[in-house]
């Protein structure tokens, strides 16, 4: 038997490379780190072709703040089966910085808006190399994008001029070669049209009896790989309605979350008002704190410098390393991670302790 280049393979060591990387995957999802990556580097030693575990293994070591390998790792996210294929390919992938100079650089978003928008961060740095950029992002972010940044900005499918080179958005840390200590600030604040925020100011309507306000989302996109763990059921939130007024900011929510939602009519649910991520911007923009699952409303408030709770399950995405309670890729965002699978009760109680010294007393 040969493989894809016609180079014999061994069945027995090909077979060895499937279990260990199958292996690397059960550790991982168990968080057991450091066993994973001797798995993963194990397959890669035994069949170096097999890109899955390279990127496995560069999700490992991102995870674990290990960057440099983490990102050459995550460049075979693309050859890696169950991703999204890679776009432009008949344009020249930009390789290095020296080569954006006075160039047209396409720079096209993948994966989720979320991803979108902690790496939209990357832009304004290419920006100032010297490129001139088109950025093809998510039709939801258009408009709020293309208000913060020195790029022509366009949704997904639409036609675009000339341009040099192409390159996904989330090889921009590969290229700039970012460590935990370079990540780079936000270089630039997002920030909703004073309309959008005036508009829902009115909307909100919320009472002046001083109590504050909180912005929640429960869950994310239902198409997700990970929805199950990383979503919590709307119900979870009941310890924090005595002592905040609490807007949902979710476009659809769940049926169980739905038959919830009728039985506390205090609950605000501002899904009808929003069409875009610039109304949801403005939202965020109205409420003094949000606290969101690991989800596209997290990175937004991240974005936008507001305070915001990450509520995180417990074989949490690579981005949010591990064991930190915060994150050098937003400031002003503190993290709440479950101990144990799925007890999201454990997590809004530590929130509930944290709001009790914390929001309560002023001092966010």
């Amino acid at each position: 038997m040969t493989d894809a280049t016609g180079i014999p393979v061994d069945l027995s060591t090909a077979a060895e490379a499937a279990d260990c990387f199958a292996q690397g995957v059960r550790l991982f999802q168990r968080n057991r780190h450091e066993e994973a990556k001797q798995a993963f580097d194990r397959c890669v030693m035994l069949n170096p072709l097999c890109s899955e575990a390279r990127f496995f293994g560069g999700m490992l070591h991102l995870a674990m703040g290990e960057f440099s390998e983490g990102w050459a790792g995550y460049e075979y996210r693309y050859d890696s089966s169950g991703n999204e294929g890679r776009r432009h390919e008949q344009l020249p992938l930009l390789r290095s910085l020296g080569a954006a100079a006075g160039k047209t650089v396409l720079v096209w978003a993948e994966q989720g808006l979320g991803d979108t928008l902690q790496f939209s961060r990357y832009i304004p740095l290419l920006r100032g190399a010297g490129a001139n950029i088109l950025f093809e992002v998510q039709s939801p972010l258009k408009g709020l994008l293309d208000t913060c940044l020195d790029a022509y900005v366009f949704s997904r499918g639409e036609p675009f001029r000339h341009v040099d080179f192409q390159i996904p958005l989330l090889s921009l840390p590969f290229l700039y070669q970012s460590t935990l200590t370079t990540i780079p600030s936000q270089t630039f604040v997002l920030k909703a049209s004073q309309d959008k925020i005036s508009r829902m100011r009115r909307l909100l309507t919320l009472p002046s009896d001083g109590k504050r306000c909180i912005g929640i989302a429960c869950s994310g996109n239902a198409r997700h790989p990970n929805d199950t763990d990383r979503s919590m059921p709307l119900a979870m939130i009941e310890p924090l309605l005595a002592r905040a007024h609490v807007v949902l900011i979710r476009k659809e929510l769940r049926a169980a979350d739905r038959d919830w939602l009728a039985l506390h009519p205090d609950v605000l649910d501002c899904g009808e008002w929003i069409g875009d991520m610039e109304d949801t911007a403005a939202i965020i923009d109205n409420v003094d704190l949000v606290i969101s699952v690991d989800t596209a409303v997290a990175h937004l408030a991240g974005c936008m410098g507001k305070s915001v709770l990450i509520l995180l399950p417990w074989c949490a995405d690579w981005r949010w390393l591990l064991g930190r309670n915060d994150t050098p890729w937003y400031p002003d965002a503190r993290l709440f991670r479950q101990a144990t699978p799925s007890d999201w009760a454990a997590v809004i109680g530590e929130v509930t302790g944290y709001l009790s010294d914390q929001l309560f007393n002023k001092t966010i």
